[in-house]
């Protein structure tokens, strides 16, 4: 990949696997121990204009078997991100919740993580 989207990813990729292992420790944390959080290299990447202040975006977006949508990484301009994974398993020891995903967010050096619930029906 060449041009601004590959040097993008080229420097992003160290906080992009951070934030990936960052995913991965909030559904183990949780006990979720049949989670694993898709491989840098299998996501598809691009560059999207922010309708608010116009600047580039980068998206990385990963995909299931079949094609659905299963995860996705913003970095903003400004260095502030948003990752989700989804995890779709019944919480591993409460009932009453189900795990729909797991998110990241915050700046590089302050990354925060925390699960999605459902309540279970």
């Amino acid at each position: 990949m060449s041009g601004e989207l590959g040097q993008r990813l080229d420097e992003l990729r160290p906080l992009g696997l951070h934030v990936l292992r960052e995913l991965e420790r909030a559904a183990r944390e949780l006990g979720v121990d049949k989670f694993y959080s898709p491989a840098w290299e299998a996501g598809t990447a691009s560059l999207r204009r922010d309708p608010a202040d116009g600047s580039m975006v980068l998206v990385v977006e990963w995909r299931d078997a079949r094609g659905y949508k299963s995860g996705e990484l913003v970095v903003n301009a400004d260095g502030s991100l948003y990752a989700e994974c989804d995890v779709l398993l019944p919480h591993p020891t409460d009932s009453r919740w189900f795990v729909e995903a797991v998110t990241a967010w915050g700046r590089p050096g302050a990354i925060h993580s925390e699960p999605r619930l459902l309540q279970a029906v």
